[in-house]
Formats: structure tokens, sequence, C-alpha cells
């Protein structure tokens, strides 16, 4: 690394490297770089929302313009949700103002920036920030980026003294996130950590201790990826939409590392990611609400390329290939996904059942849950409500609640409980025309829950028996949550479903425990009965519920499609 090139220490020669930096020619870095840099937070109209910017109108995604002339409001006096306090203390807003700077070379854009950056530096001290979001671990990452790319454009024309201070407090978070303490392990924050300080030491790669920097980065990413891919190819934090997000930062990565030896590693994990994504996708080409997977998020146009399967997946048939197993099971990470075909592109049916339960991260209380789609969705969740955790709405949206699985004494379980070996798939089969698959959970204190599903294609029945077992008695509800677009007619233990008017589903219930069963619709207390769509828009849909009192049950029901 350090063939031919002049090397600097810090904080020994730190005007040494001030002088260095300002007059550096670094096209070649951030050439490498551009992959991993954070793209403008406007990116349609960031050179609008600069302009509004040095007016104090800042404009935030989701959350609209926001007035910030009398100052920026870095308490949160004005109780906005954690997401938008991730943007503000993450300086996203400066990307705009980085891209405009590029575009226009307008000086405004720079020194009205760094202005609200010495504003951010003066009041968010790390022992006492004006808000705790200020030194979060993702986001103290993404800053630093953000940070980086903008020293990149300031540094011709701010002074020395300035200058001095932005790299002094560049190195603040550097050394903050190469401490063991603060770094978030084997999760996707600990990700953004890494990738903020390959960053730093490509960038500032005149730096000596840059190389152990990076030597550092590589030795966690690599564990990181060994943790949370499984030898299947599935990314463990259970939800498609990071799946997603994994496997866009494996292909950076891949790039970013292109002639050196990391390379193959990162491209091979990157390859092995393509199978889970082919198979989740649903008939009409979008992700299941499963975890922390958004309405607005959507498979990936740019991702596998030449992946003929995952082409005609996101198409909905129109382009590729189909793949080569209409049935697919990923047994080890806890999903089963049965379809009648491919062909028949958005019309078909599409069967998912999950069983995985392996990080604290993104995780939902859907142990044992299933999504069914046929020629449209007909079972489906709530879908996440963002990551305001006081909101009745997201409460409800983690919660055993908005799935379509087992409540206990009227209680979910619990977002976060470390039982990871509680949940799993037993055993499955795979037929031409009949497929089945078997899951447990015991994360419920003293029940145990299991699930088996069977899946008869010819007649399109599908099977779903539900057994718990207990040594004492125990209130049990099973909920089914229909699609926003499907009516329902409910007579006993029956329901008939209804798409347009047309008869898409016939759900039977049989036990022989004494069972009860109704129909709930968009209740608020308690927050039951909801879809949470395009901006998290809030959609009343019909939930059944059924419910015993007992020790030990079995219930099935039965769905007849149409």
């Amino acid at each position: 690394m350090s063939e031919g090139r002049i090397l600097y220490s810090w904080p020994e020669d730190k005007q040494k490297i001030v002088q260095f930096y300002k007059d550096k020619k670094t096209n070649l870095q951030i050439k490498k770089l551009q992959d991993l840099l954070i793209k403008p937070l406007n990116k349609n109209n960031y050179m609008y929302s600069s302009e509004n910017i040095l007016k104090g109108n800042f404009s935030f995604p989701s959350y609209g313009t926001i007035n910030f002339t009398n100052g920026i409001d870095w308490e949160n006096k004005s109780n906005r949700s954690r997401s938008f306090l991730r943007q503000l203390h993450g300086h996203f807003f400066l990307t705009d103002l980085i891209a405009s700077f590029a575009k226009l070379g307008k000086k405004e854009y720079i020194t009205y920036g760094f202005s609200i950056i010495k504003d951010w530096i003066s009041k968010n001290p790390k022992p006492i920030p004006k808000h705790k979001m200020a030194w979060s671990d993702e986001v103290t990452a993404r800053r630093l980026v953000i940070w980086i790319h903008f020293f990149d454009c300031a540094r011709s024309l701010l002074s020395e003294k300035e200058i001095s201070f932005f790299y002094e407090n560049i190195l603040l978070h550097v050394n903050l996130l190469r401490t063991e303490s603060f770094h978030t392990t084997n999760t996707n924050h600990g990700m953004f950590q890494d990738e903020s300080l390959l960053v730093f030491s490509e960038y500032f790669n005149n730096i000596k201790e840059s190389n152990e920097i990076k030597k550092l980065a590589i030795k966690r990413l690599t564990n990181y990826f060994n943790y949370i891919i499984s030898s299947e190819g599935v990314h463990l934090e259970h939800s498609p939409s990071y799946h997603q997000v994994i496997s866009n930062a494996v292909l950076r990565y891949a790039k970013f590392f292109e002639n050196s030896l990391d390379h193959h590693f990162f491209s091979q994990k990157y390859d092995s990611l393509a199978d889970y994504a082919t198979y989740i996708i649903k008939p009409d080409g979008r992700w299941p609400l499963i975890g922390d997977t958004f309405f607005k998020d959507i498979p990936s146009s740019h991702l596998w390329p030449h992946d003929k399967h995952y082409l005609y997946a996101i198409s909905k048939g129109f382009k590729g290939l189909p793949p080569p197993y209409i049935d697919k099971v990923f047994p080890q990470s806890g999903y089963a996904v049965f379809r009648d075909e491919w062909k028949k592109g958005n019309g078909g049916t599409y069967l998912l059942f999950y069983a995985a339960y392996y990080t604290s991260y993104h995780k939902h209380c859907d142990d044992l849950s299933i999504w069914l789609y046929s020629d449209g969705d007909i079972l489906v969740e709530s879908g996440p409500n963002g990551y305001d955790y006081e909101d009745p709405f997201t409460k409800y949206a983690y919660s055993s609640f908005s799935h379509n699985t087992l409540i206990v004494d009227d209680t979910s379980l619990p977002r976060v409980d470390n039982k990871f070996n509680h949940v799993k798939i037993q055993q499955y089969k795979i037929g031409k025309d009949y497929s089945e698959v078997k899951g447990i959970n015991r994360r419920y204190p003293g029940v145990v829950h299991e699930r088996t599903i069977k899946y008869q294609k010819s007649q399109k029945f599908i099977k779903v028996h539900d057994k718990i077992i207990s040594t004492k008695m125990h209130n049990y509800k099973v909920l089914w949550h229909f699609a926003p677009d499907i009516d329902v007619q409910h007579n006993s233990n029956e329901v008939i479903c209804f798409r347009n008017s047309r008869k898409v589903m016939k759900l039977s219930i049989h036990s022989k425990s004494n069972i009860k069963t109704r129909l709930l619709r968009g209740s608020k207390d308690p927050v039951l009965g909801w879809f949470i769509g395009q901006d998290a828009k809030k959609t009343p849909i019909n939930t059944l519920i059924i419910e015993t009192n007992d020790i030990n049950s079995e219930i099935i029901s039965n769905l007849q499609l149409y």
C-alpha cells in the first residue's frame, strides 16, 4: 500500500496532512469510492432542494419540507420520529449540497453546509449530545461517509484552520467506529460502520494508520457475512428487503475489491444470494411484507442482471427463464415457498411459510406465519410501520397480533428474546402435485406450537394444521388476516372470500376443542386488523380470530382456492 506514496501519521503530522489534502488530487479515490458514497437525499431534485436549504427550508423524503431558519432542532423539541432523526443527525441533507456543488460549483453550498456541520459539532459533543440519535451506531457511520465526501468538496474552499477542525472531528468518528465496544457486531449497522472505515482508509490513504483500519474493516465484514448469510444463501435478518440491502452491499464490496485478493470472497457471497431472492418474490413481482420489508420496497432490477431465473421472477414471467424448481425450501434458514407453477405469471398461486429467528434485527413476531397469494394477495400481514417504537401501530406491526400465527393468553411474543433455537422447520416434502412443511415454535413459556401445511395443487387445496401442546390451561387464538381488497362472508366456522365479487377462497375451521370464531376489522383499541401500505397509510382489513380455552388443542384451517 505504501509503495511510492507519501505517508503521514496522526496526530503528529496533522498540519502536514491538512496541507497535503488541501491540494491533493483525489479523482482516483473518489472514482473507486463511487459505489460506497451516499447518493443525494432528494435524488430527482437535489438542486432545487439545495436552493431551499440555503433559505433554511430542508426537504426530507417522507417528512416534507421543514423550516430551520431559526436553527436546526437537533434536540427534537418537535417530537419527530426516530426515522426522521436518523436522516437529520446523519446529515443526509448534505448529499444534496454535495451533488449540487459538483454540478454548479456554487461556493454557498459548501460554506452553508459547513456552518451546519460546525453547529452540529458544537451542540452534540459525544458525552452529552442534544439527542441520543446523534451518536447512534449506524447514524455515526453514515455521517462519517457524508463528511468525507463533503470534505473532498470543501477542502479547497475552507481555511487551514477550518480544514484542521473538520479533520479532527472526522478522526473522532473514525476512532469511535473502530472501537470494539461501539461496534454493533453481526448486524447490518455494524456492516455500515465497517463500510465507513473502508471509505476513510481509501480516501485518506496517505495516512499510515489507514492500512490498519482497512484490514480491521475487511476482517469484520468477512466475519459478518459468514455469520449472517446462511449456507443456503439467505440473509438471516428475516426481511426480503434487507436481503436486498445486503446483496447490494456485497456487490459494492466485490466491485471495490475487484483487483485484490478479497474480491473472490465477496463475489462468491453475492452470487449465492440470488436463489433466495428469486424464490421469495411473489407472482406479482413484489416482496411479501415480512419483517421490516415496507410496501415501498420492491425487488431490484439492477441486481444479478445475468441471472435469467431472477429476471423471470421480477418481470412476472415476461423476461428470462422459469427457475428450475416450482417449490423451494430453505430448511436451515427457515423458509418454504410452494407454487402451483411459474408460467402463470401474476395469476399464479404462491404460499410462503416461515420459521426463522436468527438475530434481533428486523425480526417480527411472525413465527410459523404464512403469506398466501393466488391471482392476488389473500392472506397477508400488516407490514411494518417504521421504527418509532412508541407508536401503537409500530408495536402492533411487530407483535404477534399482526401476523397469521398463534396468540397465547392474549399476549404477543416479545420482539426480541434471543430464543434463536426455539423456532425452526422440522421436516418437509416436495412433490409434483403435493408439498408439505412442518415447523415448530417453542418461544411461548410452557407452550409448544407445531404447524403443518399440506398443499394439494391439482385440487387447489391447502390444509393448515395447528397443534398446540401444554400442561396448563391457556387461552389460544389463531389469527388469519385477509388482504385489503378481500371481502368476506363469515358464518360460524366458515369464511368465504371474494375479490371484486368473485369467490377466491373458502376457509373452513375444524377442531375437537370448543372454539369460537369472530371477525374484527380496523380496531384501534386494541390495534388489530390493519394493513400498512404506501407512505404508512393504514387500511382496515378483515381479521378472523379463532379462539379456544384448553390445555392441548388442534385447530385445522382448510383453505379451498377457486
